[in-house]
């Protein structure tokens, strides 16, 4: 049973080339959402100040929504689950582009803006993969 268990995971992790891409990013975009939802008074940073005119339930419910358009075409099977699939990554890139973007205009030197334009870049050439290859889902 465990044997079997493991290889159902296995196989929904591998299915394609983007989907740990795709699982990496919903799960960090939810923890975003968590922490923006948790702990609001982080948006008086200077690193986060960026994100202060929407506010932080706004920014976590469009993460949220983005992290569920990844999540949901992986464990159902639908018609058009490769071109949710590309748009959910769109999406995602998007959003990483605009926290990375976010760090860069604090002018805080971190790795975090390099590591989310890497992460943005990567969520956009995987999301024109899907778009290009509509195979690659189950």
């Amino acid at each position: 049973m465990l044997a079997s268990l493991f290889k159902r995971a296995f196989g929904v992790v591998f299915l394609d080339n983007v989907r740990l891409l795709e699982i990496m990013s919903a799960l960090n975009l939810i923890q975003w959402a968590r922490i923006l939802l948790t702990e609001p008074h982080l948006l008086e940073r200077d690193n986060y100040a960026g994100f202060q005119n929407l506010g932080a339930a706004p920014w976590a419910v469009l993460l949220l929504t983005v992290s569920a358009l990844q999540i949901v075409p992986m464990l159902m099977e639908f018609r058009h689950a490769a071109t949710v699939r590309f748009a959910a990554m769109c999406f995602a890139g998007g959003a990483w582009l605009v926290i990375a973007l976010n760090f860069i205009g604090s002018g805080t030197s971190t790795t975090a803006e390099y590591n989310y334009l890497l992460l943005s870049t990567l969520c956009l050439i995987s999301g024109a993969y899907l778009g290009w290859k509509s195979s690659s889902t189950h």
